[in-house]
């Protein structure tokens, strides 16, 4: 009875190690490590991503709708996302902050750089909102519903800038039916 009391135990220890659960036979940084190498391959998701937004982007200015200008700086700053989150996630320096997973920053990185591509983007504004849209959803899972629709309001807000910023700098046409389209947009 005692032993197979022991095996139904060891089968019980088996199922928690798997589930990461067990306290028993697992110290407490192999949890944080499992933790850490998820973050590192939803990173690795949000890295593809970002090249492929890149490739999107310079698909379309070299059809003319978007200025080779936002294009590169646009580029230049999804490279350079790629790398700092890269080095501050592999580092484990992110294991400091309140949300491991860098979710927030990441967002407003991604949220800041398509604000300057949509002031650069006077023709092809209208395929930066998917984009917002898209980096909504990176953290649709990780952050509560009022972090959610601050970042929200703050892209939508960001984006009126841009358009603004845009028509005032003398980046966009100042007739009606543009303003209405841009208002609509």
């Amino acid at each position: 009875m005692t032993a197979s009391r022991h095996k139904k135990g060891s089968l019980a220890v088996a199922i928690k190690r798997f589930a990461g659960r067990s306290s028993e036979t697992m110290s407490e940084a192999e949890p944080e490590q499992g933790r850490q190498r998820v973050r590192l391959t939803r990173h690795l998701m949000g890295v593809v991503t970002t090249f492929v937004l890149i490739l999107l982007v310079w698909l379309h200015a070299s059809l003319g709708m978007i200025p080779e200008r936002g294009a590169k700086i646009f580029a230049g700053l999804g490279v350079a996302a790629i790398l700092i989150f890269s080095a501050w996630l592999g580092s484990g320096l992110n294991r400091r902050s309140k949300d491991p997973s860098l979710t927030m920053e990441q967002m407003l990185w991604g949220g800041a750089s398509l604000t300057v591509l949509a002031y650069y983007a006077v023709d092809g504004r209208a395929i930066v909102i998917p984009f917002y849209l898209m980096t909504l959803l990176f953290g649709a899972f990780r952050l509560s519903l009022s972090r959610l629709l601050a970042i929200a309001v703050l892209f939508i807000i960001g984006d009126g800038t841009a358009v603004l910023l845009s028509i005032a700098l003398g980046g966009a046409a100042h007739d009606g039916v543009a303003l209405r389209r841009e208002a609509l947009q």
